[in-house]
């Protein structure tokens, strides 16, 4: 029986914490490590990334909130460059340029 209780599907972990998922059919695992604080929005970030089949380099672009807000386009531009790389916040869980310092969302520090 679990003496901690139930475990919360939004805020931090206060522990230091390393996720693997293997795939069938590969060598290496994808791998995150997460230094105290876990946020379960990063633990559902790499989820996500995976079942969708995209990494934050490789992100999809959601659209205008005008336009059908169910639909998502995938990147118009094939460069690489680290402008145009995605994450998603650790707060919220939106996606967010890889280098942003701030979530234009929440306003949380990334």
């Amino acid at each position: 029986m679990n003496s901690l209780g139930p475990v919360p599907y939004s805020d931090t972990f206060d522990l230091d914490a390393e996720l693997k998922i293997w795939v069938s059919g590969t060598q290496t695992p994808i791998q995150k490590e997460f230094n105290s604080q876990l946020n379960i929005f990063e633990v559902q970030s790499v989820f996500a990334s995976y079942v969708l089949g995209y990494d934050s380099s490789e992100g999809l672009i959601r659209q205008d909130k005008d336009e059908d807000t169910n639909a998502i386009a995938a990147p118009t531009s094939t460069s690489q460059d680290e402008s145009s790389e995605l994450d998603f916040c650790f707060h919220c869980g939106e996606q967010v340029k890889a280098n942003a310092k701030k979530c234009p969302s929440c306003g949380g520090m990334l």
